[in-house]
């Protein structure tokens, strides 16, 4: 379902930053918990994180097609540091120009997820660019391209407070393989 995870790991050319930024595997590593990267504002005034995302293809498993854009319907940023003065922009950036602005992330610590609002308005997306006059840091970063279904039943024996649920789980357990979910 996460289209981004392990990709700055696996494919570090897919994920560049402002000169000075360290860290960028820890991006897309389904993991908050890791060292967040670190965008530098190099020169002075920018900073700027950019994730190129893999093609999407609607073809059958096995037949070979071009490859097109996804078509993102959700995308979730858990942020670091973010300067109050200097909010980052998440920009789609998309192959013929026509970059769109999704949303703004102006907290620290907290998870920002975006949907479109339109039809057809974040379609042929090849990039998510993430965008700052300062500097910035980023704790995690996730896209889908498929409708996204989750349902979980807790029983706490009780009526409680809960302010964040976390989950990692195994789906399509054919022959005891799967694809490990995410936060998204």
């Amino acid at each position: 379902m996460n289209l981004l995870m392990g990709l700055c790991a696996t494919k570090p050319s897919g994920c560049t930053a402002s000169p000075g930024s360290k860290n960028l595997p820890n991006i897309t590593d389904n993991s908050t918990t890791t060292f967040v990267a670190s965008i530098a504002a190099s020169p002075p005034g920018s900073a700027w994180l950019r994730i190129a995302l893999p093609a999407a293809s609607s073809a059958p498993a096995g037949t070979a097609t071009a490859r097109a854009p996804p078509l993102l319907r959700r995308v979730s940023v858990r942020t670091g540091v973010v300067g109050a003065s200097a909010p980052v922009a998440v920009i789609l950036t998309r192959p013929a120009g026509g970059n769109i602005t999704i949303g703004r992330l102006n907290a620290s610590y907290t998870y920002f997820h975006f949907k479109p609002t339109g039809s057809s308005a974040w379609a042929a997306a090849v990039a998510i660019t993430l965008n700052s006059s300062a500097p910035f840091s980023i704790s995690e970063v996730a896209a889908t391209d498929q409708p996204s279904f989750q349902q979980a039943t807790a029983d706490m024996g009780a009526v409680q407070s809960v302010g964040t649920i976390r989950w990692d789980w195994l789906f399509g357990s054919k022959n005891g393989g799967g694809v490990r979910g995410t936060w998204v």
